[in-house]
């Protein structure tokens, strides 16, 4: 019976964790066709906030993407998904001319958190609403974050088990 009952706690313990993002604020370097930076931000339960912006030092393309992101866990809080949805503003040089254009971004991708190291893979999909000239309509982004957590989440596992293993207790028999 006490087998049975440590399954239980451990199947629903998978399930409980499995909700969310490990973290509450997260920032550091994004590695894509240029160097830059990703700040992300929780602002619910599995919601957050994220500034990209890099400033085009090695390719001359500017990039500032600011999105909301839902997150979906996978097998727990350290690793998940996410898609979202935001807008951006993208300037593009050369020796001829300066064009700019902005619009809609879908960010969506995955990531896993060790300790204080988070590694997020993303791909954004970029829909111009106004593009200059000689730019395309849809363009997209994809990257590599390394990101320090600067403010963890509490962890729900160990508040699960202290509740859990406070219930099985033994309390003294009182005469």
């Amino acid at each position: 019976m006490q087998r049975f009952i440590y399954f239980s706690v451990l199947l629903i313990s998978i399930h409980v964790v499995g909700i969310s993002q490990k973290y509450n604020t997260v920032g550091g370097l994004r590695f894509s066709n240029d160097l830059g930076f990703s700040v992300a931000q929780r602002l619910a339960n599995k919601t957050t906030a994220e500034l990209i912006f890099q400033p085009g030092t090695i390719n001359n393309k500017t990039l500032l993407n600011v999105a909301a992101k839902q997150h979906y866990g996978l097998l727990s809080r350290r690793f998940n998904f996410f898609l979202g949805g935001g807008f951006f503003w993208s300037d593009w040089a050369n020796e001829e001319s300066t064009s700019s254009k902005y619009g809609f971004s879908i960010p969506l991708g995955g990531e896993i958190t060790f300790g204080h190291l988070n590694v997020s893979f993303d791909y954004i999909p970029l829909m111009a609403l106004k593009k200059g000239e000689g730019q395309s309509l849809f363009s997209s982004s994809t990257g590599i974050a390394l990101r320090y957590v600067f403010w963890k989440r509490d962890s729900r596992m160990k508040t699960f088990y202290e509740k859990i293993k406070d219930k099985f207790k033994k309390k003294p028999k009182s005469n």
